[in-house]
């Protein structure tokens, strides 16, 4: 039971707060800096910048992970 009123309470924070969400990204010029980077388009010269004799690329959501 508490489970699905979490689950109910979630989804309408999520649907209350999408709209501010939505006009922060484009107002804000923090949330649009790198959008394509977050979905995989990377320019070709960040990735000849990052080019080495030892390369190792690491993905992870924060920090923590990767420590």
């Amino acid at each position: 039971m508490i489970f699905l009123l979490y689950d109910i309470l979630l989804h309408i924070s999520v649907l209350i707060l999408l709209p501010y969400f939505v006009v922060k990204m484009f107002t804000a010029k923090k949330y649009r800096e790198g959008i394509l980077e977050r979905f995989g388009f990377v320019r070709a010269e960040k990735i000849r910048a990052a080019e080495g004799p030892r390369l190792i690329w690491i993905h992870a959501v924060s920090v923590g992970e990767t420590k």
